[in-house]
């Protein structure tokens, strides 16, 4: 196992984590506890064709500035479970495929406010 470590004291100091963690194909779990997304706009594909990942911790991810989350989790195959209680998705214009082809059976979006987004496809 190895540990990455990204950011600094300011945490991700840019606007675009697109396809930041894609294809970490042998990757089981990630831990976000610690990374602080506040000035991040474009989440578009951060996790995508992470096939083998099975646990990952955005607990505290910051979301409030975010305006694309598609294909965010796309073809995480082995993910049973995600916890996203905590997005906020109220800046969010496009979350087209942001769940397509995931391990999960359900996921809870209840706390998505998806006012602004008009593309979901």
């Amino acid at each position: 196992m190895y540990d990455l470590y990204i950011g600094g004291n300011d945490g991700v100091d840019i606007e675009n984590c697109n396809g930041m963690f894609s294809y970490f194909l042998n990757c089981v779990k990630i831990d976000l506890e610690n990374l602080y997304t506040d000035k991040v706009k474009y989440f578009t594909g951060m996790f995508s064709w992470d096939t083998n990942l099975k646990e990952i911790n955005l607990e505290n991810m910051n979301t409030s500035n975010g305006t694309m989350m598609n294909t965010m989790f796309n073809k995480c195959l082995s993910l049973s479970q995600l916890d996203v209680s905590n997005f906020d998705t109220s800046n969010v214009t496009n979350m087209a495929a942001m769940f397509y082809n995931c391990g999960f059976s359900e996921i809870n979006l209840s706390n998505f406010n998806t006012s602004n987004v008009n593309l979901c496809k």
